[in-house]
């Protein structure tokens, strides 16, 4: 794996295999395989970007949902989009 925080994948899929009673060959082995899965299913991905699509979204709506969500980016160490931002 290239990103270190993917270093615990297969252990995490092995335990959520066990958890939904399932067999793990059921579920990726690689990260980079859900990926390309999601990818492959984003019907939207050419037609706009999140920027876009909450472009029409008021200042005061943008600052709750970067208020909800800033713990989120933070505890997963996702950067927030500047354009959430900054809202």
């Amino acid at each position: 794996m290239t990103n270190p925080d993917l270093d615990h994948y297969q252990e995490d899929i092995k335990v959520l295999a066990r958890m939904l009673n399932i067999d793990p060959e059921f579920l990726p082995n690689d990260y980079e395989k859900v990926n390309e899965h999601a990818a492959a299913l984003n019907t939207f991905a050419d037609k706009k970007s999140t920027k876009e699509m909450f472009q029409n979204i008021s200042k005061s709506t943008l600052r709750m949902l970067r208020d909800i969500y800033r713990a989120d980016y933070e505890l997963f160490g996702f950067k927030m989009p500047q354009w959430l931002e900054n809202a």
